[in-house]
């Protein structure tokens, strides 16, 4: 089953009207909450209804009356009625925009939410229920009670948790605890979620679990996806039988987007792209949560969780040794040049982190001389800070030397790639190299296999 998910439209019509267009080439859309705003100005409800001034009159206040008093007073009023009744008109035309799609879309309420959001036609609202379709089972749990923190928003999920197993995708509107991605300002996690979802999500350990709520931390992180829409502007695909799930643009968007940006420091207006903008910001957003959690990403958004298996080499070269290693080892053997790097004005930096946290690199010697392995190894006699400190034309250069010198030889696996033989890139390092991880050709994994 291909999923179509997204969370905080806040009524947006051309986010659902996107979200429509997009969903015909899904099964089944899940929204996670937030779909509507809580409130509706006066002049947009004037237009709505055709209403006066006079019909926004509130009472006075008595100096005795408290908050909750005025609160009260407010939900009891004309003005307050006039809103209620414009927000169930818009949630309408929501599910009016999302019939066009022809597909089931199931939701749950978010903090925003105060209409009913009631089953009706294809929209069903899965809170406390537990919904199969094509097989694939979706328990929902929406937002209860707007005044309620995120623990006490839990108090009545033991029911829901207990519907939960190993195949289910769990839709929420509340993240749990320290939701990944979610750094403040000062660099250290924080959270809007809920410690007793996070507890619930240990103990059950669902298929995927599908959130929205805190707009900062959009993204894949496995089988954790928020699906906050407003900062990224895009929606998430799943697929619930690869176990896959993607960033899926609005098809609706025009591409790019400009916008004029103020005057920059010698009275130039310049352009901005919309669009880059937005990549930058998720790029950043998944670069804090690998610095946080090991996590890696391909470069167009799609989470890397199989092996840490990782190929260096020349870039003419390495290409096509990943792919044939690739298909020897049984697993993704990746291709740094496609990852999402950490930081993209110091591509030294990026690149050590991947070597660093690699299970297994495999390094293509093809069009590397046995002189300038031994000057990237032995011959550096330490680290070095980059290319140019050793004074040869190719990062593999500075990648071997930190595979070298950074003590990632246990790991290593060197391919002899037509330049050399097995003996000369084993007397190049003088020796560090056992003979055991030095293989004939551009691919082959040698008697080691894939430990």
């Amino acid at each position: 089953m291909r999923i179509l998910f997204t969370s905080d439209l806040h009524a947006l019509p051309e986010a659902f009207r996107g979200f429509a267009a997009t969903l015909k080439a899904f099964d089944v859309g899940v929204i996670a909450g937030d779909l509507l705003d809580d409130y509706i100005g006066d002049e947009e409800l004037a237009r709505m209804f055709r209403l006066s001034p006079d019909d926004f009159l509130e009472e006075l206040a008595e100096p005795e009356e408290t908050l909750e008093d005025r609160v009260a007073a407010w939900k009891r009023s004309p003005a307050h009625a006039h809103m209620v009744r414009g927000l169930e008109q818009k949630e309408q035309e929501i599910k009016s925009v999302l019939r066009q799609a022809g597909r089931p879309v199931l939701a749950v309420r978010g903090n925003h939410d105060v209409t009913a959001l009631a089953t009706e036609g294809p929209f069903r609202n899965i809170h406390g229920e537990r919904v199969e379709i094509d097989g694939v089972p979706f328990v929902g749990y929406g937002w209860i009670g707007r005044e309620l923190d995120p623990e006490r928003q839990m108090d009545g999920f033991g029911a829901v948790e207990r519907m939960i197993d190993a195949s289910t995708v769990l839709v929420t509107h509340c993240p749990p605890y320290q939701v990944p991605g979610e750094v403040g300002r000062s660099g250290i996690i924080c959270s809007v979620g809920s410690r007793a979802l996070a507890a619930s999500l240990r103990r059950r350990r669902p298929r995927f679990h599908l959130f929205g709520h805190s707009h900062s931390s959009a993204g894949v992180h496995g089988g954790s996806i928020n699906g906050a829409y407003p900062h990224v502007r895009h929606f998430f695909g799943i697929d619930t039988v690869t176990g896959q799930a993607w960033v899926e643009k609005d098809r609706t968007r025009p591409r790019p987007i400009w916008v004029q940006a103020a005057e920059d420091a010698d009275g130039a207006e310049e352009l901005i792209d919309v669009e880059t903008l937005e990549r930058n910001e998720m790029r950043a957003q998944r670069a804090n949560d690998m610095r946080l959690h090991g996590t890696w990403y391909h470069d167009d958004g799609r989470l890397a969780d199989g092996r840490r298996f990782i190929a260096l080499g020349r870039h003419e070269y390495y290409a096509a040794f990943a792919a044939r290693l690739s298909d020897e080892l049984g697993t993704e053997v990746y291709l740094l040049d496609y990852m999402i790097w950490l930081d993209l004005e110091r591509p030294h930096k990026s690149l050590l982190y991947f070597i660093e946290a690699a299970e297994r690199i495999d390094i293509n010697l093809q069009g590397i001389s046995r002189e300038d392995l031994h000057r990237a190894t032995v011959g550096a006699s330490r680290l070095a800070i980059d290319r140019r400190d050793l004074g040869l034309p190719y990062m593999t250069s500075w990648e071997i030397n930190q595979v070298y010198w950074g003590g990632h030889l246990h790991k290593a696996w060197w391919h002899t790639g037509g330049s050399m033989s097995r003996q000369d890139v084993h007397d190049a390092m003088d020796g560090k190299a056992s003979m055991e991880r030095i293989v004939e050709g551009p691919a082959g994994l040698g008697p080691g296999g894939a430990g």
